[in-house]
């Protein structure tokens, strides 16, 4: 079903691979290659993200943040890539490492640190591996981590491509038409090809109101989102419904085929989730509307308009890439 909705590639989060000391594997790491095998014979190419400092599961290397940390995780990313070889052929190191979110407990200087760690990890454990990291969006500390990553010491050689994330319309304003100047400050900024790691649109909830975008209401508890897209300006009241996420992925597709820059892609996500992973609320727009399918694995709209879409960029010699 993957395959027909004209995905090549999954993204998927590689759990940290040991338990109390170096070497000793966890359950939850055979089990995540045991996928990674099932996708591989499905037809599926996987890019693995490596493991989040909050998955850290080795006590004994010292505090995060300190040499010692850093290289238990190279080694950690370098036994990644070795022991999953052409079943990993690409690499995220970790996610969105601007955000305190997924960064904690390290701070900004760390995370580059961390990022770099991982890098030089992978590269070791599989030298034809490609390689890069992901920011959400383009704010003050996505710009310094991509300056820092690519231009800075101990890092850059490692790298082969520049990811980024976004999503105008649901957490940003804009729409599908805010990607190409964000594509090409990206590949200015890097000098590297882009993957757009994730982009999206979600099929439910509300949009605030004027007064409660004004005081800055948080969408999980508003239930509501700040921003939505219209695909025709200036008519109806923008709002997040199955059929406007099906032009969405249509019109980003396209806009992604036309970008010279653009190495891959990736939609987040696959399937609905039954509660918001932040805050838990089976009734909150932030974390369960985003799949292609309901959680029952039924299609959506946007699974035909983005296997459409697909096919006929390929029938006309478009760039269409990714997962």
């Amino acid at each position: 079903m993957i395959r027909a909705a004209g995905l090549g590639w999954v993204r998927v989060d590689a759990p940290f691979p040991w338990r109390g000391r170096i070497g000793d594997l966890r359950p939850e790491y055979a089990a995540f290659r045991a996928r990674a095998v099932e996708l591989q014979a499905a037809g599926l190419r996987v890019m693995g993200v490596t493991p989040y400092p909050r998955d850290w599961q080795v006590p004994q290397a010292a505090e995060p943040g300190s040499p010692t940390f850093l290289d238990a995780y190279r080694q950690a990313c370098a036994f990644l890539a070795r022991d999953l070889g052409p079943l990993g052929p690409a690499w995220q190191v970790c996610n969105e490492m601007n955000l305190d979110l997924f960064r904690r407990p390290l701070d900004e200087a760390q995370a580059v640190a961390y990022l770099q760690a991982g890098a030089a990890g992978l590269r070791e454990g599989d030298a034809a591996a490609q390689v890069g990291v992901n920011m959400a969006g383009f704010g003050a500390a996505a710009l310094r981590m991509y300056e820092a990553l690519y231009h800075g010491a101990g890092g850059s050689a490692t790298l082969d491509y520049a990811g980024t994330d976004g999503y105008f319309g649901s957490w940003e304003a804009g729409g599908p038409e805010d990607w190409p100047p964000h594509l090409d400050r990206l590949a200015a900024l890097t000098g590297r090809p882009v993957v757009v790691q994730e982009f999206g649109y979600s099929s439910a909830g509300g949009v605030m109101t004027d007064e409660e975008r004004r005081s800055r209401a948080n969408p999980h508890h508003a239930k509501k989102w700040a921003h939505a897209w219209s695909p025709s300006p200036g008519a109806d009241r923008a709002t997040h419904t199955p059929e406007i996420q099906a032009v969405y992925a249509t019109r980003c597709l396209e806009l992604f085929a036309a970008h010279p820059q653009v190495a891959g892609v990736f939609w987040y996500c696959w399937s609905d989730h039954e509660r918001c992973w932040q805050c838990g609320a089976p009734d909150c727009p932030c974390e369960t509307a985003w799949g292609l399918v309901t959680m029952g694995e039924h299609p959506k709209p946007a699974y035909a308009a983005y296997a459409e879409a697909v096919r006929g960029l390929f029938a006309r010699g478009g760039a269409a890439r990714g997962g």
